[in-house]
C-alpha cells in the first residue's frame, strides 16, 4: 500500500524534452520497467503546447480547474474525463490555466511505461550530445548528417536502447465525457454510491467515481488488480491516516482498506491493468 498528501508529494518542473508553461505534482508511481508502471501526477498549465504526437501507453485525464485543449477542436473543461490511448495522435495547447489529474500508464502493447526518473535523466544525457526544441529532439550523426525526433520517443529509446514500436491505436480519437451526465448508482454498501465512467481496452483499465454520505464507511478492494483512490474532496478516515483533497492512495493486488468519511468525500477510482 502507498498513500501520500498534498504537503508529502513531490513537486517537479517540466522536463526539457518539453519545456515550458508546465509543472507537476507526482503523487503515485509504480514499479520502472514492468508492464504495469504508472505515474499519477497532478498537471498545473498555463501557456504550455506540445505538437502532434502519440504515445505507446494510455492515458486518462480529468481537468479539475480549467480548461486543457487539443487537436480536432477537443476541449477539455472542468469536470470532464478523457481517454488517450497509445497509438492515437494529438496536440496539446492551454486554454489558460488549468489543473489535470493525470494517469500514464502501461496499455495492451506491453511497451509499459517509462519512469519519470528514466525519462529526466535519459533527456540529461541525451543533452549532452543534441538538443530539445517545441517538443523535438535535434543531433548530429557520426557522419555529421542532423536528425530529428519526437523527444519523447528519443528518450525512450535511449533507456530501451532499441527502436519505439506503437500499436495500431485501438480508437480513431481520444475520448472525452463529462462526469454530470453520468447517473449515481448503489454499492451495496448503506452511504456509498458510484457512477462507473468506462473500463478500456483487454487490459481493463477503469475508471469511476466513489461517492461517501457523512459517516458512511466503505470498504475498497483490491481484489483483481491494483486499485488507485484520489481524493476530490471532503475528509475520509483510514486508520490512523486522513483523506483529504489531493491525497492518493494505492492498493496492490489483494489489499483492503474501509474508508470512514467525517463529512461528504467523493473519490476518484482506477482499476489498473487485469
Amino acid at each position: 500500500m502507498q498513500i501520500v498528501h498534498e504537503h508529502t508529494a513531490i513537486a517537479k518542473g517540466a522536463s526539457s524534452h518539453r519545456p515550458g508553461g508546465i509543472r507537476f505534482l507526482s503523487l503515485l508511481q509504480g514499479e520502472e520497467n514492468t508492464p504495469g508502471n504508472f505515474h499519477l501526477t497532478l498537471v498545473y498549465a498555463d501557456g504550455y503546447v506540445a505538437p502532434r504526437h502519440r504515445h505507446n501507453f494510455d492515458q486518462v485525464r480529468i481537468v479539475m480547474d480549467g480548461a486543457f485543449g487539443f487537436d480536432r477542436g477537443q476541449v477539455q473543461e472542468a469536470g470532464s474525463l478523457g481517454f488517450f490511448p497509445e497509438g492515437t495522435y494529438y496536440t496539446q495547447h492551454s486554454e489558460g490555466p488549468s489543473t489535470t489529474l493525470l494517469l500514464q500508464s502501461g496499455g495492451v502493447s506491453g511497451n509499459g511505461y517509462m519512469s519519470d526518473r528514466q525519462l529526466r535523466s535519459a533527456v540529461s544525457a541525451l543533452e549532452a550530445r543534441g538538443s530539445f526544441k517545441d517538443g523535438a529532439y535535434t543531433w548530429l550523426d557520426q557522419q555529421g548528417k542532423k536528425h530529428n525526433q519526437d523527444g519523447y520517443e528519443a528518450a525512450w529509446e535511449f533507456v530501451r536502447d532499441q527502436p519505439i514500436n506503437y500499436s495500431k491505436p485501438l480508437y480513431d480519437q481520444p475520448v472525452i465525457w463529462r462526469a454530470e451526465r453520468f447517473a449515481w448508482e448503489p454499492t451495496g454498501q448503506a452511504s456509498v454510491s458510484i457512477r462507473r465512467f468506462g473500463e478500456f481496452t483487454g487490459k481493463r483499465l477503469s475508471i469511476a467515481q466513489l461517492r461517501l454520505e457523512s459517516g458512511a464507511a466503505c470498504v475498497v478492494s483490491a481484489d483483481e488488480r491494483e486499485t488507485l483512490l484520489y481524493c476530490i474532496s471532503g475528509q475520509a478516515g483510514m486508520g490512523s491516516e486522513t483523506l483529504r483533497p489531493i491525497s492518493a492512495l494505492r492498493l496492490l493486488r489483494g489489499e483492503q482498506v474501509t474508508l470512514v468519511a467525517t463529512v461528504p468525500t467523493e473519490f476518484y477510482l482506477y482499476g489498473l491493468m487485469a
